[in-house]
């Protein structure tokens, strides 16, 4: 039969995954309860594969025996208790939650509400700082934090295809590069805004295949050391 153990050790000498437990057994002393090395099931393990959560100290673990045979208990899982209590509110009628949580509260948790789904990517550093990733009925994808997010890489691509668009809305939006900023546009680039100011170090060349209209409401003015208008 199955038994009801408690993790003291996670310290495997041969880097196992294995873990150490003490039976709730009414002993003399402790250490007669406790197990050898045990090795703990999981969903998917092999060479150089596999998935790996290892109880943490004081938890609670089910052991069972390979074929019956008490020399060889194995963890079947963790099992929350009082003691060992789901500090994450995880649990609803609905039962359309569903998350991972370490120790150190990093957290991943699935919402199914139909037609709203979300992954959320959290932890507690900050109780406001969170990457959610929604996923509404129509198709569209979306992702958001409270606080600042930071794309890093050697190149970054932002394609929307033929037929789509890339939006960008904010108070303010800067772009700053250390080379060159090029723009290129197969039909028209447009400019609009209150004021426009154009501040160059050295030369500005503005070249045109067909013709140049400028018109301004009020005065013009053009002021140079040596200015040639042809």
């Amino acid at each position: 039969m199955p038994e009801l153990a408690e993790v003291i050790d996670l310290n495997d000498p041969q880097k196992l995954g294995r873990i150490k437990a003490r039976y709730y057994w009414p002993v003399d002393e402790p250490k007669q309860a406790e197990t050898g090395w045990l090795r703990v099931t999981t969903p998917y393990a092999g060479d150089g594969k596999g998935q790996l959560f290892t109880p943490e100290v004081g938890s609670q673990v089910l052991i069972a025996y390979e074929h019956s045979l008490a020399e060889f208990p194995v963890v079947l899982g963790n099992m929350f208790h009082p003691q060992n209590k789901q500090s994450a509110k995880y649990s609803n009628p609905q039962n359309n939650l569903k998350g991972m949580q370490t120790a150190g509260g990093n957290k991943f948790v699935m919402a199914d509400a139909k037609g709203e789904q979300r992954i959320l990517i959290s932890n507690s550093n900050n109780k406001g700082t969170a990457v959610e990733v929604g996923f509404k009925g129509d198709g569209s994808i979306t992702i958001k934090s409270n606080g600042p997010v930071t794309v890093l890489g050697s190149t970054i691509t932002l394609e929307a295809g033929d037929k789509g668009e890339i939006v960008m809305h904010a108070k303010n939006v800067s772009i700053d590069a250390e080379e060159n900023i090029s723009l290129t546009a197969k039909k028209n680039i447009d400019l609009d805004g209150k004021d426009l100011g154009l501040q160059v170090g050295n030369n500005m060349q503005a070249q045109i295949s067909s013709d140049l209209n400028m018109k301004a409401g009020g005065k013009a003015k053009l002021i140079s050391s040596d200015t040639d208008v042809i």
